[in-house]
């Protein structure tokens, strides 16, 4: 069971991730890999020397801070920037967890060891390893 307070913080998270892809602007962004994706087909073609990178960022009309200024109470804003800021996977999946249970976890938690090395088959010897 969770307390309400975890229950308002995942939530924060959760409206705060919305509040941020709200703003994004698909239009233009489609607009621009269109025309983007011309320019770099002559480029492949070697019709011409120039290519024509896009940084996706500057689609978003606000920034992390300002959405989560935007949905979040005062007191929650700092350390719902924080978690979204350093790990926004691992915070939007705890928030959902909590907030709906029922919905499996993402693949990589904590306990999924499918990616660990084998344990060596003798023990390693520190002299042996200075």
């Amino acid at each position: 069971m969770t307390t309400q307070a975890t229950q308002l913080l995942a939530a924060s998270i959760m409206a705060a991730m919305k509040a941020r892809e709200d703003s994004y602007d698909k239009v233009t962004c489609d607009k621009d890999k269109a025309e983007a994706g011309v320019v770099n087909a002559g480029y492949q073609r070697g019709e011409h020397n120039n290519q024509i990178f896009l940084d996706f960022s500057l689609y978003y009309s606000m920034t992390l801070r300002q959405a989560v200024a935007s949905v979040t109470l005062p007191e929650l804003r700092e350390p719902v920037f924080l978690l979204l800021h350093y790990s926004p996977n691992d915070a939007q999946d705890w928030a959902q967890q909590v907030l709906n249970p029922s919905i499996p976890a993402n693949v990589g938690e904590a306990n999924d060891t499918s990616f660990c090395l084998p344990e060596p088959k003798e023990p390693l010897n520190a002299a042996d390893h200075p």
